[in-house]
């Protein structure tokens, strides 16, 4: 019993000893990110659409976290991206009177890695944060950590609804 105690410490002190020695070695780039702390910031379109609904998809291809706008995905009343190693704020092209629901949700390959999201909604702005399953539960996670290389074709998919005029 003394034995398998000691060596249970023993693979904790070592694996502990390995994370602390080798922190970044499977991903380099997570050390640039945590130590320039870098903004990223995508305009997207000024243009507000009447109905007070925000919609769009975002993909963080290596250079922050953007709207996608090409000829299947179309962004709705969304102004702007800009991701940090904190968070995503995806800006609304209004400035709404009420809060009816905010939807972030992940695509099936952020999902079959264990990645999801939630949101913190204002009336003019949503701050987007992440996090991931591990071995101790759920952890909070750099959204600058989650891009197209590490997981292809991931996306995460944003609904609101708003009362709001455009200005």
């Amino acid at each position: 019993m003394k034995y398998s105690i000691l060596v249970s410490f023993l693979a904790v002190a070592i694996s502990l000893l390995a994370a602390a020695l080798f922190p970044f070695r499977s991903h380099p780039s997570v050390l640039s990110v945590i130590m320039g702390n870098p903004t990223f910031r995508h305009p997207a379109s000024d243009i507000c659409q009447p109905g007070g609904v925000v919609a769009g998809v975002i993909r963080n291809d290596g250079d922050g976290w953007a709207v996608i706008d090409d000829q299947t995905h179309t962004p709705i009343n969304i102004a702007f991206v800009e991701s940090d190693a904190r968070g995503i704020v995806v800006g609304f092209s209004f400035d709404a009177s009420d809060i009816h629901t905010f939807i972030v949700g992940s695509d099936e390959a952020l999902s079959l890695a264990g990645v999801f999201s939630g949101a913190s909604v204002n009336t003019d702005r949503a701050r987007i944060s992440i996090s991931r399953d591990s071995v101790i539960g759920a952890v909070r996670t750099s959204p600058l950590w989650i891009d197209s290389a590490r997981f292809p074709f991931s996306n995460f998919w944003i609904y609101g609804l708003f009362s709001a005029e455009c200005p």
